[in-house]
């Protein structure tokens, strides 16, 4: 069986590269993962195409692999594969749900949470203006009495909603499915709920199809005046231009972005000139921690799927039946 590692350019991706050869396995190599599709073509016998889960394989990429039987993402985020296609031809789709990159993610949403209602910039510009002099007015304001609205309830939501629990604020949740209990204190609501409730809010749903532009102008347009909105998740979730223009009216409070619908953020983007937004440039939950756990656990996924096994972490699960008539168990 022969194994496709595309865009080895990335360090995470050549450690995969590297570990698969050092357990003999048949591997090809593509630091540039723009030609997939032609190397594929080259090499029909792959079986497990493993890349970052933000390149685009559709249809046309799957079909140029006639024995492509499993797609493989070490990061977390697969919005750029076909997951209805890879479903349709029994490929199965694994993804980088590691312990410590879903807790790192928690961990540093919570850190944003606490940065942004304890007005850390604003005390950090303090500073740098007037030595130890304190900030002329206090804005900041305790967790305890706020409502946390959470737009997704995935592993990173649910680590997010157990961790804000010991601060014993109110929490709305939003998912159209819930796989987890919630934390006391916690209720399921629809969007229009939470988007009208919440102090803050924060989007960590997966990016699809019917997701693009979930917090939309109609949903910024019912929230709180002062809200504070955290997207750690996608930009494509949020209407950019939308947020920017609210944010530039005076409704939103704080603006908190590691992630934007095209990055690198663009220079003279109207997020750049907000004084109170926080932007990070999709990085803020990348650990030592998690950028370690990564290359081992791809290797997992794909030594099961190797075997014939279920991946520890299947994106559709809808597609074993199909993968398994193909001609492997899914033990």
């Amino acid at each position: 069986m022969s194994i496709l590692v595309a865009g080895t350019d990335h360090p995470i991706l050549a450690a995969i590269a590297r570990l698969l050869r050092e357990q003999a396995r048949s591997v090809v190599s593509l630091p540039d993962r723009r030609s997939i599709a032609d190397r594929l073509r080259e090499h029909p016998e792959v079986e497990i195409l493993c890349v970052s889960g933000t390149a685009p394989i559709g249809a046309a990429v799957m079909d140029a692999a006639p024995k492509l039987r499993a797609l493989v993402s070490p990061f977390i985020g697969v919005e750029g594969f076909d997951i209805a296609a890879a479903t349709a031809r029994g490929i199965l789709i694994a993804n980088g749900q590691t312990e410590a990159n879903i807790e790192s993610m928690a961990e540093a949403t919570v850190m944003l949470t606490l940065a942004a209602a304890y007005d850390l910039p604003g005390s950090l510009a303090a500073m740098r203006r007037q030595g130890r002099a304190h900030p002329a007015a206090v804005r900041a304001r305790m967790l305890k009495p706020m409502t946390v609205g959470i737009v997704g309830y995935g592993r990173i939501g649910q680590s997010v909603a157990r961790l804000l629990s010991a601060f014993q604020c109110s929490m709305l949740i939003h998912a159209p499915r819930l796989h987890a209990p919630l934390p006391p204190r916690a209720q399921r609501v629809e969007l229009p709920v939470l988007a009208e409730a919440s102090d803050v809010i924060i989007v960590l749903a997966s990016l699809t199809v019917d997701t693009r532009h979930l917090i939309d102008a109609q949903v910024i347009a019912l929230m709180k005046p002062g809200v504070t909105i955290i997207n750690v998740a996608r930009g494509g979730l949020v209407d950019e231009s939308a947020l920017a223009r609210a944010a530039l009216a005076g409704h939103i409070g704080r603006l908190v972005l590691d992630v934007f619908e095209h990055e690198p953020l663009a220079a003279d983007s109207p997020l750049r000139t907000l004084p109170d937004a926080m932007l990070t440039p999709h990085c803020v939950g990348h650990t030592c921690e998690s950028e370690a756990s990564l290359p081992p656990f791809a290797l997992q996924n794909i030594e099961r799927l190797l075997r014939g096994e279920r991946p520890l972490a299947l994106v559709n699960p809808q597609a074993l039946p199909s993968w398994k008539a193909r001609g492997r168990d899914a033990r």
